[in-house]
C-alpha cells in the first residue's frame, strides 16, 4: 500500500514539473519585453539624384537644354522596410537582417534617351535603424547574398541586452516565434509577435509554418528558450502562412561562430 502511494505521489510531482515546464517556455510579457528591446525597424532609403547632363544631338540650345533639365528634374526617393535584431559580434553590438533589407536596388548611374539627350546620377543610399529604444543609422558590415544575410553596424552603441544565437534549429514540430514589423507596422508602443512552428528543412533553407508577410523580412526566428537560430528571408507568394529562412549552421557560420 505504501509503494501504491509512493507511485502517486511520484506521479502527481512530475505532472506538476511537467506543466511548469510547459509554462516556463511559453511566451509570457517577460518575454516580449526582451523581444522589444532587441528588435529594430530598418528603412533603407535611395535618393537618384540628376547630376550632370551629356547632350551629343547638333542642336543649338543643346546646352541650354541640359541646364534646363538638371534644374528641373526632382530627385526620385525610393524606400522600403524590413527587420532586423541586436546581436554582439566581437565586442560590438551589430543588427542581424536579410541581406535584400540592407541592400539597395540597381540603379544606373546614366540614363540615355534616344534624343540624344545623357542624364548621369548621383546615388545616395541610407538605412535608418529605429526601436522604442535606439534610433540611429546604420552601414554594410558584412553581407552574404546567396544566403541572404547581413550585418550592420552602428553610429552608436545602442544599451540593450542582445539576443542570443542558438547552438542548432528546434526539434521539427517545435514551436517558435518572432517579432516583425509586416508593412512597416512597428512603432513606439505597437510591436507584432507572431507564433508557429518548424517545419523541416529544403535545401540551405528551413521552412516555417507561421505568418509572414513583406516587411518581416530579417525577423529573428526564435526557439523556446527566446535563442535565434534563423531569420525570416521568403515568403510562399500563395500562401503566406508558409515562410523560408536560413539553416542554423549556415548562420553560425557567417556570424564566425563556428
Amino acid at each position: 500500500m505504501k509503494k501504491l502511494h509512493l507511485v502517486i505521489i511520484l506521479v502527481i510531482t512530475w505532472s506538476m514539473f511537467t506543466q511548469c515546464s510547459a509554462v516556463k517556455r511559453s511566451i509570457t510579457p517577460a518575454h516580449y519585453k526582451t523581444i522589444e528591446k532587441q528588435t529594430v525597424l530598418i528603412e533603407s532609403v535611395t535618393v537618384v539624384t540628376p547630376d550632370k547632363c551629356k547632350n551629343d544631338s547638333k542642336e543649338k540650345d543643346g546646352d541650354e537644354v541640359c541646364q534646363n533639365l538638371i534644374r528641373e528634374l526632382p530627385p526620385i526617393r525610393g524606400a522600403s522596410v524590413g527587420t532586423g535584431t541586436f546581436i554582439k559580434v566581437g565586442k560590438k553590438i551589430v543588427v542581424l537582417t536579410a541581406e535584400h533589407v540592407c541592400s539597395p536596388d540597381a540603379v544606373p548611374d546614366e540614363v540615355k534617351t534616344d534624343v540624344g539627350i545623357t542624364i548621369f546620377t548621383k546615388v545616395e543610399h541610407t538605412i535608418n535603424v529605429n526601436s522604442r529604444f535606439f534610433s540611429g543609422k546604420g552601414t554594410i558590415l558584412k553581407r552574404n547574398a546567396h544566403l541572404d544575410l547581413c550585418l550592420l553596424s552602428l553610429d552608436s552603441q545602442p544599451n540593450v541586452l542582445v539576443a542570443k544565437i542558438a547552438q542548432s534549429a528546434p526539434e521539427r514540430g517545435s514551436k517558435i516565434h518572432y517579432a516583425g514589423a509586416p508593412f512597416g507596422s512597428m512603432s513606439m508602443d505597437m510591436l507584432m509577435l507572431f507564433e508557429g512552428r518548424h517545419a523541416g528543412s529544403r535545401d540551405k533553407f528551413l521552412v516555417f509554418a507561421m505568418p509572414c508577410e513583406q516587411g518581416t523580412s530579417g525577423s529573428g526566428v526564435r526557439n523556446s528558450e527566446n535563442q535565434i537560430f534563423s531569420i525570416v528571408q521568403r515568403v510562399n507568394g500563395n500562401f503566406k502562412h508558409m515562410c523560408y529562412g536560413v539553416r542554423a549552421d549556415l548562420l553560425r557560420e557567417f556570424l564566425g561562430l563556428e
